[in-house]
């Protein structure tokens, strides 16, 4: 930004994953003396689109849910949650990201992907849930997601060349999805949740799992036990 004479740079690096442009603009608006509206229009209501849903191309899950303040909802698709303002045109959108509704059905715009798809609802968490349990190979990658059945809770961590990874709780998406948190990294920001969906036979067994994040997707699993 230009002002007379003068040129103003701002620079906000963490260690964490916080959001750094926003704290950039803070910044600036401090130093310009600029009041910087905190929060959307608070009178917009919830949008009756909060669910959780299936992308069909990429095979992830996309959760949107209600978060404070009202008048934004939190996008949980890809490697970070994205937060939206709700428009008064009925979408919610932070600038890159866009939930639309067409025709009665969700799309999801992600202008800097150049991807516009629509997301499927998932079905609703019934029937069983623990038969998940057991192991899974995938010969792709040479390794393998042992899922296990904790009292009810699932568990679920993957094993391979590059070591034992660390068991987590399981998050039920739908009917036999789940996600599988990923918070830890290495030289970039985590790859986000991944979205377990198993697979049943004709008899109605569990044969394997599509897993799948932002950074690897359709990774095909075949259950070994």
């Amino acid at each position: 930004m230009y002002l007379p004479a003068e040129r103003i740079s701002v620079v906000v690096m963490f260690n964490h994953l916080s959001d750094a442009q926003a704290a950039a603009l803070d910044l600036l608006s401090a130093m310009l003396g600029e009041h910087r509206p905190r929060t959307p229009e608070a009178t917009t209501p919830a949008p009756h689109f909060l669910g959780t849903y299936m992308e069909s191309e990429t095979g992830l899950s996309a959760r949107v849910d209600a978060v404070a303040p009202a008048g934004e909802v939190r996008l949980r698709f890809g490697h970070s949650a994205e937060r939206l303002e709700l428009q008064a045109d009925g979408t919610a959108s932070n600038g890159s990201v866009q939930l639309r509704q067409a025709d009665g059905e969700l799309w999801m715009d992600r202008a800097v992907e150049n991807q516009s798809s629509r997301l499927r609802p998932c079905e609703d968490r019934s029937g069983p849930a623990g038969d998940v349990a057991g192991r899974y190979r995938c010969a792709e990658l040479d390794a393998e997601l042992t899922v296990a059945d904790a009292g009810g809770g699932l568990y679920g961590g993957f094993s391979g060349f590059l070591g034992q990874g660390r068991m987590e709780l399981l998050d039920p998406i739908g009917k036999d999805v789940w996600a599988l948190p990923c918070p830890r990294a290495l030289d970039h920001t985590p790859p986000g949740d991944w979205t377990l969906a198993f697979q049943r036979n004709d008899s109605g067994g569990v044969a394997g799992v599509d897993v799948g994040c932002w950074l690897a997707r359709r990774l095909a699993y075949v259950r070994c036990d």
